[in-house]
């Protein structure tokens, strides 16, 4: 039996990260985000989702809006040893099955 050795690159998988082509200072973040606190009016259930990680302290949270009045908030916190990206998931997570719930009593 021949032994087949095979030897991987991280070349081979991960391309270099690419600059930016606008300098930061040049990103006028203003421009870009709204801090009113106006939100387009529909029928629908806006939800936003959050996860954060601030030194030792890791959290997430929920809030649903229809017609710009909160109808369901959630949070939680999680160990430091967490991630924000695991925050973020399990936000997103939580309000997938909150939302199903609701799906599931109308």
């Amino acid at each position: 039996m021949a032994i087949i050795r095979i030897t991987f690159q991280p070349e081979d998988f991960e391309a270099k990260c690419s600059h930016s082509k606008i300098h930061k200072s040049d990103f006028l973040l203003d421009s870009r985000m709204s801090f009113r606190k106006e939100f387009q009016p529909s029928n629908k259930t806006d939800i936003f989702t959050d996860g954060s990680k601030l030194e030792e302290q890791t959290g997430y949270a929920y809030c649903a809006f229809e017609n710009n009045n909160i109808t369901h908030q959630w949070l939680g916190k999680l160990s430091e040893k967490n991630s924000v990206f695991q925050a973020e998931l399990l936000a997103i997570k939580e309000n997938s099955v909150f939302q199903a719930e609701l799906l599931a009593i109308k």
